[in-house]
């Protein structure tokens, strides 16, 4: 299936993996019993098979992808988010919260409406993705204040807004990445910002309680003199790359 393409991303889940080719196509393989290889159907895959092209992906260009436990997540050329797999939570952002083994598209029809997005990241059963504006938006499980707009609503089946009322005022955010029940975001001046659980304390602002809304990371200690340039997102720490 992958004989002569040329991939360009690779993202992994709970025991299945995505890969999105320099043509905006994806394909995934392993675990998909959930319809998380996004082909219509297979419980599982040993080698590569293609994500449906035949419904809401027909001639669109993919140019990001991401992978939660169960679920599949990918933007557009043209700033759309789609998703496939569990729909456990409202993961896929569809409005039903039901299982998809062929990509759906996510619901524009309120906070998303007219906007562009440019990243997508996936994590559990919660998604997050990240405007042309530089805005936040999340959807799926908040119960840890994973949505970052103030609340714990267990289901959240549409995006919402995260609140950029605070700490994200006049910033320009460059990066998303969700894992360990939390997501962060990378502004333009290397400055981290993060909300959801803290139990392990991933969100690195000092303590172990959960956030509802972004909080900024601490920059007394070892990140006092880096200028961050990517962040990447584990189950319950996370990594930043720094440009010396």
């Amino acid at each position: 299936m992958l004989s002569g393409k040329k991939l360009v991303a690779i993202t992994t889940g709970l025991y299945f993996t995505c890969a999105l080719s320099d043509v905006g196509k994806a394909y995934c393989w392993g675990a998909g019993s959930y319809g998380q290889l996004g082909n219509g159907g297979a419980s599982y895959s040993l080698t590569p098979v293609a994500v449906s092209t035949s419904g809401v992906l027909q001639g669109k260009t993919l140019v990001a992808i991401d992978a939660g436990d169960e679920h599949v997540c990918a933007v557009d050329s043209a700033g759309r988010a789609y998703c496939w797999g569990s729909g456990g939570f409202g993961a896929l952002g569809d409005g039903t919260g039901e299982q998809r083994s062929v990509p759906v598209a996510v619901d524009v029809s309120g906070v998303l409406s007219g906007k562009t997005l440019t990243d997508i990241s996936a994590e559990g059963y919660t998604t997050c993705a990240l405007s042309s504006a530089s805005r936040p938006y999340c959807w799926g499980v908040g119960w840890s204040g994973q949505m970052g707009n103030g609340t714990t609503n267990k289901n959240n089946r549409s995006p919402v807004a995260v609140d950029a009322s605070g700490v994200l005022a006049d910033t320009t955010l460059t990066d998303i990445s969700s894992g360990g029940s939390a997501t962060c975001v990378l502004s333009s001046t290397g400055d981290l910002y993060c909300w959801g659980a803290g139990y392990a304390g991933q969100l690195g602002y000092g303590g172990y309680n959960d956030r509802t809304r972004p909080v900024a990371v601490a920059t007394s200690g070892a990140l006092a003199d880096a200028r961050v340039t990517h962040i990447g997102m584990g189950n319950t720490a996370w990594m930043v790359t720094e440009q010396r």
